[in-house]
């Protein structure tokens, strides 16, 4: 029985989209967002007589956008016309007036547990919706304290979002939209609430790519907790000469990952230059891993950000056998290690990184 389950979930499922938008303008195009084992998909559909049409193969159920662009002139994305959905094998059907936002959709038994779900947040996204209307009035009108007063608010909403996620994760242990939430908080892995998630998923799940992709980022989040010892690498620096990390120990060290085309990293940066010129001289020193792969662009980050400490990358970008060793999916990331080479936290942004510095180095 294990086996042929094993069989069902590798084996390619059929799906077939047909929609029907009424009273559009025209002319009209609707794109279909996706991801396979290969990647992310796109496919499109130019509406003529309000109807469209997608087919195509899925190991297993996944989620997927369809956003429709009329000739309305509506080009702001934070508006735009679209809708998730969870494509399943068999027939999808989507039926909407002049919106595919509104339209209704109806599928198989994931699409069915997506709607579930999409119940239990609609009052908190109803509660979200004015206030993040609010949100960007105020960064157009650059009106900071009124932007700022609102942000306490809207981090409560997501809260709340997220424990109405977790609830449904947990309470839904053998659901792909399970799965597909699952896949999106591995990117980065809090091993303490993923793991018990992960280990409650039924077998067929775990045995999904995208659930043996996630045991394997486990078995990494494992490897990089607290008190573990570091993963030794070895780079080159920006001139070109092999630095191998075991030879930098002895300090509090900071091992941050980051790239010159990557805003939130250059945001955090003036965090991390504070801190190092607060404790350099207190037995701690930064070392940066680039996921750049132009060494012209690096360079010119790391003097226009004013970095002085030891930078490193083999220009690999994403394919970086180290970014790949540590399990990086996002950045910025870092990783502070004690003297000895073991985790002391992860993740340390802002003035977090400052304050836990000044409790180990009094």
């Amino acid at each position: 029985m294990a086996s042929l389950a094993l069989m069902q979930v590798n084996a390619q499922q059929k799906f077939e989209i047909k929609g029907k938008i009424s009273h559009l303008k025209y002319p009209a195009k609707i794109y279909l967002n996706y991801s396979d084992d290969e990647g992310r998909k796109q496919d499109s559909f130019e509406i003529t007589n309000g109807k469209f049409n997608f087919k195509g193969n899925l190991p297993f159920p996944r989620k997927a956008n369809l956003e429709l662009k009329q000739n309305d002139g509506n080009t702001d994305f934070l508006t735009a016309d679209q809708q998730d959905l969870f494509l399943d094998k068999g027939k999808i059907t989507i039926t909407g007036d002049g919106k595919i936002k509104t339209a209704l959709i109806k599928g198989g038994k994931a699409q069915k547990d997506f709607e579930v779900l999409k119940a239990q947040l609609k009052p908190l996204e109803e509660k979200m919706a004015p206030l993040s209307e609010k949100m960007r009035q105020y960064f157009k009108e650059k009106n900071d304290a009124a932007r700022d007063a609102l942000f306490p608010q809207l981090a409560a909403i997501r809260k709340d979002m997220t424990q109405t996620e977790t609830d449904f994760i947990k309470t839904h242990p053998a659901s792909y939209v399970t799965l597909s939430m699952l896949k999106d908080r591995s990117v980065v892995v809090n091993l303490p609430s993923f793991e018990p998630m992960y280990n409650n998923l039924s077998d067929e799940l775990k045995n999904t790519s995208d659930g043996k992709k996630m045991a394997n980022k486990l078995a990494i989040a494992r490897k990089l907790q607290p008190g573990q010892p570091f993963i030794n690498f070895t780079l080159n620096n920006t001139d070109n000469k092999p630095v191998n990390f075991e030879s930098l120990k002895g300090k509090y060290l900071l091992l941050d990952f980051w790239a010159s085309w990557c805003g939130p990293c250059r945001a955090e940066n003036p965090n991390v230059l504070k801190a190092y010129n607060q404790f350099k001289d207190k037995n701690f020193d930064v070392v940066a891993v680039s996921l750049d792969t132009k060494k012209d662009a690096w360079m010119k980050a790391i003097k226009e950000d004013g970095m002085p400490w030891t930078q490193l990358s083999d220009l690999m970008g994403w394919k970086s056998p180290v970014v790949l060793e540590y399990g990086i999916e996002a950045i910025p990331q870092n990783f502070l290690l004690d003297p000895q080479g073991r985790i002391v936290a992860q993740n340390l942004r802002g003035e977090e990184l400052s304050k836990r510095l000044a409790e180990i180095l009094k």
